[in-house]
């Protein structure tokens, strides 16, 4: 089964370093992933590729528990991170690109349903995209101060 990719963009007029740290550190998700109601890490700093974590998101009127790995860490580029056990596997990650004043953030996401998911993967795709943007207009409104 094919699974389901989604990704947004979003300009941040804020220093990369500032955006990059916050975006890549997993405890602070519930500051700006609307979706997600507690997170935590699991393993200790500095954050980096291998560090572990842990949150809860409500989604499809559901609540979840996952727990992940950064996969790939490249300060101020490129963070990605892969769930170890959620009801779907999800991996993800931003991307950071300095546009003059800003800092262009794409998020992308995949998430591959299975057995009782699988027949929601259209509301899945549609629910992905959407929560992308909107967690990039959060993050920009909590970092920009809006």
């Amino acid at each position: 089964m094919a699974g389901i990719e989604k990704s947004a963009s979003i300009l941040i007029r804020r220093p990369l370093v500032e955006v990059f740290n916050f975006v890549a550190d997993p405890e602070k998700f519930i500051l700006w992933q609307p979706f997600v109601i507690e997170a935590e890490l699991t393993s200790a700093k500095p954050i980096r590729k291998g560090t572990t974590y842990r949150y809860t998101f409500q989604a499809l009127g559901s609540m979840f528990e996952t727990a992940g790995v950064i996969t790939e860490y490249e300060p101020f580029h490129r963070y990605q991170y892969q769930s170890t056990s959620s009801p779907f596997p999800i991996k993800g990650g931003f991307s950071f690109q300095k546009v003059d004043d800003f800092v262009e953030v794409t998020a992308f996401g995949e998430a591959e349903s299975g057995g009782y998911f699988s027949m929601a993967q259209p509301l899945i795709g549609l629910v992905l995209g959407r929560q992308l943007k909107v967690m990039l207009q959060t993050l920009k409104d909590h970092l920009e101060g809006s």
